[in-house]
């Protein structure tokens, strides 16, 4: 069973981005092996039957790595926050809605 650590939603009271807090969640976490779900906005479903995708996110040898099977990319990322951040939203889109990841452990 999936138990979400943290739902990073752009609509709760925080200032930061839900992209801000995913970038904070992966450097905080050095062993992480998670499972990101990113929840499209419900306009979305005009275009796909499915209102969400999920990609894992795991650090090996140092080094973070963003697996997404169903769109078959497997990159690495920088682990500097400002290109961390811009390699997440380039690679989860600019039009998502909550995020939530959990860590699922080795």
């Amino acid at each position: 069973m999936f138990n979400p650590i943290d739902k990073l939603d752009p609509s709760n009271e925080s200032k930061l981005d839900p992209i801000d807090k995913l970038v904070e969640y992966i450097q905080a976490n050095q062993d992480l092996n998670a499972v990101l779900l990113i929840k499209r906005p419900w306009y979305y479903r005009f275009f796909s039957g499915v209102d969400g995708h999920a990609v894992n996110i795991f650090q090996y040898a140092g080094t973070t790595h963003y697996m997404d099977a169903q769109k078959k990319i497997y990159p690495s990322i920088s682990a500097e926050a400002k290109k961390m951040k811009s390699e997440l939203t380039s690679l989860i889109g600019s039009f998502h809605g909550s995020l939530e990841i959990g860590n699922v452990g080795f």
